[in-house]
């Protein structure tokens, strides 16, 4: 029996059952699971963790392959539940307090190992995980942190076709990169256009998508002043979840994930009490405008767009929307 427990003693647990697989594990998520690189862990049974006491609730966050589990009180973190093998938990062995528990037999994920930390142990290392290399070509969808601004701004200064780069050109200081403004305006938190109101796609260690959505309340008192961007302005669905950009960097295009994306953003305009979807396409984007009649967006409204060199496309700007069962 190992009994194991939170820094406040809120949460205790047993584990009836041996631990296996202990490793150290270099990947981005468990370094700021732990804090620390690396992250010490062992994998148990699911059926084998009792609670001897549990005075706080544990807090859940799913961080794209499963739900990284803390104490709600002191934020210790207890362990890690797999959405790929919900039937084997993490446990960090920092958490541990006596019984069996095993040496690390592994460097995991070495290839992310931070900077700043150096192996000092002779154990077998991999640039992966080579358990887990059946599901390493499975993207995961995950909330964007702030550290995902600059690929954020990349990825949305391809899905708007020009508009991103006409806005920011404007707001750039001479010789300022206007993706260096993009990045800035996406970390701030205070506004729609934040980086909380993204999901990116992550492969690999590597962010190769993204989708930013959040809802549309129009105001017609508000009047666009800019003559590029007026067009776009009178093209807002009022009361719905509107899609403001998602893109897929070209080399993992064809795979699904723009559908994948659609559907993620009509979940969670569900989950938020909205009834339809909205968004705006140009009307010579042929590919993406097929894209939403398959899903059933249809049009209604459009725009003349205003020419600019910025901007992708000339003809019109269309208004799609989608009317959602939430029955």
């Amino acid at each position: 029996m190992i009994h194991g427990s939170c820094l406040c003693g809120s949460t205790k647990f047993t584990l009836h059952g041996k631990l296996r697989s202990a490793r150290f594990c270099y990947c981005t998520n468990c370094t700021k699971f732990a804090g620390t690189s690396p992250a010490t862990w062992a994998m148990a049974d699911r059926a084998s963790l009792r609670f001897e006491a549990q005075d706080a609730p544990v807090t859940k966050f799913n961080s794209g392959r499963g739900k990284r589990c803390f104490c709600a009180t002191c934020g210790s973190p207890v362990w890690f539940e797999s959405l790929e093998h919900p039937e084997t938990y993490a446990i960090p062995l920092g958490v541990l307090d006596d019984g069996d528990i095993p040496m690390p037999a592994m460097n995991l994920w070495t290839r992310s190992k931070p900077g700043w930390c150096s192996i000092n142990n002779d154990l077998p290392g991999y640039e992966t995980d080579p358990w887990m290399d059946q599901n390493m070509n499975k993207p995961v969808f995950r909330p964007a942190r702030k550290q995902d601004c600059p690929v954020i701004a990349a990825l949305y200064r391809i899905s708007s076709d020009g508009v991103a780069e006409y806005i920011w050109s404007q707001l750039a200081q001479p010789g300022e990169d206007p993706l260096t403004v993009g990045e800035q305006r996406y970390a701030r938190e205070d506004t729609v256009f934040s980086y909380l109101n993204c999901t990116v796609i992550e492969l690999d260690d590597r962010v190769i998508g993204m989708l930013v959505a959040f809802p549309m309340h129009a105001d017609p008192a508000e009047v666009e002043s800019d003559p590029v961007l007026a067009p776009y302005s009178r093209l807002e669905e009022d009361d719905s979840y509107y899609i403001c950009g998602m893109a897929v960097m070209p080399e993992y295009r064809g795979r699904g994930l723009g559908t994948r994306l659609l559907a993620l953003a009509e979940e969670q305009a569900v989950n938020k009490g909205f009834d339809k979807l909205s968004l705006v396409v140009f009307e010579q984007n042929s590919g993406a405008k097929k894209l939403y009649d398959r899903h059933g967006y249809r049009e209604a409204g459009r725009e003349a767009v205003v020419p600019h060199p910025s901007i992708h496309y000339t003809g019109d700007a269309i208004l799609m929307v989608k009317e959602l069962d939430r029955h």
